[in-house]
Order: C-alpha cells, then sequence, then structure tokens
C-alpha cells in the first residue's frame, strides 16, 4: 500500500527485474522497507501511485543498465526523485556507458555509484553501506502527492508503466 513510508525506492527496467527482486529481497532481510513496484502497485492511475511512492521514499535506489537508460519511466521516476530532493544511489547491474546526452547522466554523474558485477554479493553489500542509516532517516518533506504539476510532467503512456 502506498500510504506507508518506504526506506528506499527501487527504479528499474523491466528488463532488470530479476536483479531488482534480488536488492528488494537483500533490502527486506536487513529490515529496510523498499518500494518495489511490482509488489506495490494497484490498478488505477500508475504515474500517480509511482510519485506518491517516491515521496514517501527516503531514498532513491536506481537500478542503471542499458534497458533503464533507455526507459521513459526511470527517467521520469529518477526526474521525480530529484524534485523531491530524495538522495539518489545510482547501482550499476551491468557494464555500459551511459550516454552524456541521457537524462540520468546529469543525475548521476559526480554520485558515487555502487555496481553489481562482477560481484553482485559485494555490491548488495556496499549498497547495504550506502542505506545504512536508512531506518534512522524520515523523509524531507515533500510536495503534496495532491499537487500533481509539482511532479514533472509523466511519460506519454496511457497504461500501466513499462520500465
Amino acid at each position: 500500500m502506498i500510504d506507508e513510508k518506504y526506506d528506499a525506492f527501487i527504479s528499474h527496467a523491466s528488463a532488470d527485474e530479476a536483479i531488482a527482486q534480488r536488492v528488494r529481497d537483500a533490502l527486506q532481510s536487513r529490515g529496510i522497507t523498499p518500494f518495489f513496484a511490482p509488489d506495490e502497485m494497484q490498478k488505477g492511475k500508475f504515474r500517480e501511485q509511482l510519485a506518491k511512492a517516491v515521496q514517501a521514499s527516503t531514498n532513491f535506489v536506481l537500478l542503471l543498465s542499458n534497458a533503464s537508460a533507455n526507459s521513459e519511466y526511470v527517467r521520469w521516476e529518477a526526474d521525480v526523485a530529484q524534485n523531491c530532493d530524495r538522495p539518489i544511489i545510482p547501482v550499476l547491474v551491468e557494464e555500459f556507458q551511459l550516454a552524456m546526452d541521457n537524462s540520468l547522466y546529469m543525475l548521476t554523474y559526480d554520485i558515487q555509484q555502487v555496481r553489481l558485477f562482477p560481484d553482485v554479493d559485494r555490491g548488495l553489500e556496499k549498497l547495504m553501506e550506502f542505506l545504512g542509516g536508512a531506518k534512522d532517516t524520515a523523509p524531507k518533506e515533500a510536495p503534496s502527492p495532491s499537487k500533481p504539476a509539482d511532479a514533472p510532467p509523466p511519460p506519454s503512456e496511457s497504461s500501466e508503466p513499462r520500465h
């Protein structure tokens, strides 16, 4: 249910769902409450639910891959996180070069990244270090979810989000 608070919003492309599930499981096993869209989304206004979830999250875990770099929804979620002043934690799930003209590049180029390859377990431990204070930190005051104008314009798709 999106009315609760989350320690981390996991943003990922649909193609990366298997590794995203592994990240979710690792967070949960350490007492960190993640928002993971496949588990939480309800029928209806998907973009509104996603924006609410970002606002209700203390941190924004951005799983970066070729697929996520080309996902309108991932880029939109990252814009919402930036507009809500959420710390963005870039997590590389594969070796690739993010193009400088990609909006995700500007959001992440000067932030230390976590690598989940070649050793996923070691990368997950590093992510846990980044999120170490997640349970002790309340989300910063966010714009009211009832004001959709505070969020960037959503992708043009009108159906279920396709990460």
